[in-house]
């Protein structure tokens, strides 16, 4: 299988606090990956910096077909076809959860949505 993200040692500092530190994981096509913890934990952090809204301090990140993009060779989130629905506020409210999930994969077709 193709690994689709890899991280490696991943560590983010705000004011040289560690928020995050030797963070490592891989996720495959196919695969999904979710994150739990308790509020504060650097959920968000690691996928603001996964989308690249925030730079790591260390380590790498790999995306599939767009490459290493450790911070000395730092990749604009645009650039890193990354994409992210916020847990707050983010959700269309006219539509079912099904239907916010639809519309960010609208390249599709109805079945392969439906599939997906």
């Amino acid at each position: 299988m193709t690994n689709v993200l890899s991280l490696s040692n991943v560590q983010v500092a705000f004011n040289s606090v560690n928020v995050l530190k030797d963070i490592n994981f891989s996720l495959e096509q196919g695969e999904i990956l979710g994150l739990l913890g308790a509020s504060g934990c650097g959920k968000t952090t690691l996928l603001n910096t996964i989308a690249g809204f925030i730079h790591q301090a260390k380590g790498e990140i790999e995306i599939y077909e767009v490459g290493n993009i450790t911070s000395s060779d730092f990749i604009e989130p645009d650039k890193r076809h990354v994409g992210m629905i916020f847990q707050d506020y983010a959700l269309f409210p006219h539509l079912t959860m099904e239907e916010n999930i639809e519309f960010g994969i609208n390249k599709l077709t109805k079945v392969e949505k439906k599939q997906k």
